[in-house]
């Protein structure tokens, strides 16, 4: 067996570089400098990278698919116009607690976009989990969070998994029927458990693979 080969693709130097998308129709890598803080595109096809600014801090990002992105700012979800470079607020998230700022996000198989906070100072159990849904409703689904990460799905589609980060556990959101989220009564909505506890700590990522 061959040893894996690792290129460096461009010398970016970003301050804290995460969430990497790729979209299979342009065939194109996205990532985020999160206190860049930018939005950044590479071309395989010639090298090139294209880089937008954002007006502050992001946690993550999602594409659209009439274009564009949605992105998950401080206070936040905003829609980004690639062409224009503007953002514009879809919807504030905790935007009254300084302390705290949206991180990691991932949407789902029905284009509901997951993203969880963080509490800067990775000491308060202060930030939430929300999901945001196509139509734009807001539904808070979890509290008590010192910084999300990796949200990622089981490949039945019958468990959410994501990780505090800073308490060195993963947890995982079990649902009785495929990742049916009720639109309601947040504070019922599923069983939150602790499934794995990681060391060393500071979880990032979760990825689940298959044979191909």
């Amino acid at each position: 067996m061959s040893s894996p080969t690792i290129e460096l693709i461009w010398d970016a130097k970003n301050e804290l570089g995460e969430g990497p998308v790729w979209d299979s129709r342009e065939q194109k890598l996205y990532w985020l400098d999160s206190k860049g803080p930018t939005i950044n595109r590479y071309d395989p096809r010639n090298g090139s990278v294209q880089t937008w600014k954002l007006p502050s801090d992001v946690g993550s990002m999602a594409l659209r698919e009439k274009g564009g992105a949605i992105v998950a700012l401080r206070d936040g979800i905003f829609g980004f116009d690639f062409d224009t470079g503007k953002t514009e607020l879809m919807v504030a998230v905790e935007a009254d607690n300084p302390r705290t700022r949206l991180n990691d996000g991932k949407v789902d198989r029905r284009g509901r976009f997951f993203v969880g906070g963080m509490d800067e100072q990775e000491t308060g159990r202060m930030a939430g989990l929300y999901r945001f849904d196509p139509d734009h409703t807001l539904v808070k689904l979890d509290g008590g969070i010192v910084c999300f990460n990796m949200p990622c799905w089981s490949p039945d589609d019958k468990v959410f998994y994501f990780a505090e980060t800073w308490n060195t556990f993963s947890l995982a959101t079990m649902t009785s029927r495929p990742a049916r989220f009720p639109t309601s009564a947040p504070s019922s909505i599923c069983e939150i458990i602790p499934v794995v506890r990681m060391a060393p700590p500071l979880t990032r990522r979760a990825i689940f693979g298959t044979r191909r």
